[in-house]
């Protein structure tokens, strides 16, 4: 299972990693976030022929996998990547990885029924019975590391995920994570957290060295580049 690139490989459109043991994925990801792009760029709906032809560019370039959430732009992100793969084939769309992400917010106290319900409203937005990646977005919910993870399981035995994963954990938090998916005989596939050059605290923290010893792809991202992958 290769969850890292070695320091020797210069990664090419045709590198893949792999989420879990099961999906593969190129080292460089399209970071979908609506709600930060209107902020920064000033982006609107106008916008969309533009975006699509991005979309599609990218594809062709091997970027296939698409990483977003239900907050983004209040579920307009997911809407946006069901329109622009209703021009691919079933053969293509095979192809395309797409991650969403759960966000605790403070009143979702109810797990697993608040999950399965948020992700199920997420697989409708996509226009997909599953998705390849469901991440928890922070470890800021109000219920136990324990909980959410049993909710996060649930919702892999439904079959409505292929992997989960969690975002803006520590070290302490991934720990605690991967053990309790661990009993519940799932692999914490990934941790999504802000590291770049000019960011390297995940790191100098053990952050990343522990992830990888736990077999967790880290997924790199930062405020001013779009997503890669260590």
């Amino acid at each position: 299972m290769t969850i890292k690139l070695e320091s020797d490989i210069i990664p090419t459109k045709d590198t893949k990693l792999k989420l879990a043991g099961i999906i593969e994925i190129p080292p460089v990801d399209w970071y979908l976030n609506c709600s930060f792009v209107r902020l920064v760029w000033k982006w609107t709906p106008k916008a969309e022929k533009d975006a699509k032809e991005a979309f599609d560019k990218a594809f062709e370039l091997g970027i296939s996998f698409y990483d977003t959430a239900e907050i983004y732009g209040d579920g307009e992100s997911e809407r946006e990547i069901k329109r622009f793969r209703e021009s691919y084939s079933d053969e293509e769309k095979a192809k395309q990885v797409v991650a969403t992400k759960f966000f605790p917010h403070a009143h979702r106290t109810q797990f697993p029924d608040v999950l399965l319900s948020a992700l199920k409203d997420s697989l409708s937005r996509l226009g997909v019975f599953k998705v390849d990646l469901y991440q928890i977005h922070a470890a800021v919910h109000p219920a136990s590391i324990e909980v959410v993870a049993n909710a996060l399981a649930d919702a892999y035995e439904a079959g409505l995920v292929k992997a989960v994963g969690v975002s803006n954990y520590g070290i302490e938090d991934v720990k605690q994570m991967h053990a309790a998916l661990q009993k519940r005989n799932l692999s914490l596939a990934s941790n999504q957290v802000s590291y770049s050059l000019i960011r390297t605290i995940p790191e100098k923290s053990g952050l990343i060295k522990l992830c990888h010893e736990l077999g967790v792809i880290v997924l790199a991202y930062s405020r001013k580049l779009s997503a890669t992958y260590t």
